[in-house]
């Protein structure tokens, strides 16, 4: 009689052990989903925007859990490049799931141009590509703050029209010498025409040589179309572009 009282009272000390592991492990569970819910989570995709271009779409899920900023990049391809194109617009949907409100920033942080590539080293490379190349890169979107439960659209638009409205671009090193192309120097925001000669080209191009627009439009189209066809796998463009969320300060 006392040995079976014994393991009724053992079988009854384990049920209570293993409800009480139950319980653990259910409180566990609890607290974990509690806290992911309270985390500072952010969901990234790409949504198609044109049939020119080679980039998949994108998931971001990030959760802060130590430091305030997050960033990720994405690639993006452009198979064609020519004056009056059809403008390239590529949409970024960012959602915030978080209970807590951010900012966003982006840039490009590196571009490769005919097989060329420029990189973002002293934060100007946007600029500089427009004073550069007829086709202009943008990135459009409202407000950068991002409310708790909100979302962000941000639109990255690449475009070449026939007439541009800025009538002069410098060269840089991806511009070989024309014959027959008259060129221009800066000097106090007037443009100057400068005699040039193949022999003073490389000279008088790191100190600054302009063409006008029409120029620009003519030689970088060739040089698109040209490039295609000794490189027919290769992205005419490729941008590495950069997202940043921020938490917002109060």
């Amino acid at each position: 009689m006392r040995m079976k009282k014994e393991k009724k009272k053992n079988k009854i000390y384990h049920f209570l052990q293993s409800k009480r592991n139950f319980i653990k492990i259910r409180a566990f569970l609890m607290v974990a989903l509690l806290f992911s819910i309270n985390t500072f989570a952010w969901f990234v995709f790409v949504t198609d925007g044109s049939t020119k271009i080679d980039a998949d779409v994108i998931s971001w899920d990030i959760a802060f859990l130590k430091d305030d900023v997050e960033t990720e990049m994405i690639d993006i391809d452009i198979t064609d490049l020519y004056p009056g194109m059809m403008t390239f617009e590529k949409e970024i949907m960012i959602m915030n799931r978080s209970d807590l409100d951010a900012t966003f920033n982006c840039d490009i942080e590196k571009i490769t141009v005919f097989g060329m590539d420029y990189e973002n080293t002293d934060g100007n490379l946007m600029s500089s590509l427009q004073d550069q190349f007829p086709f202009k890169i943008s990135f459009e979107y409202g407000e950068s703050d991002i409310d708790k439960g909100g979302e962000l659209t941000v639109k990255l638009v690449v475009k070449w029209d026939f007439e541009n409205a800025q009538p002069y671009y410098k060269l840089n090193d991806l511009y070989e010498y024309q014959e027959g192309v008259t060129y221009y120097t800066l000097s106090n925001g007037e443009y100057t025409e400068e005699e040039v000669l193949g022999g003073s080209f490389n000279r008088l191009i790191k100190s600054g040589l302009y063409v006008e627009s029409d120029d620009a439009d003519t030689y970088w189209g060739e040089r698109s179309v040209s490039y295609k066809e000794e490189n027919p796998d290769d992205s005419v463009l490729h941008l590495q572009v950069k997202l940043v969320v921020s938490q917002r300060s109060s």
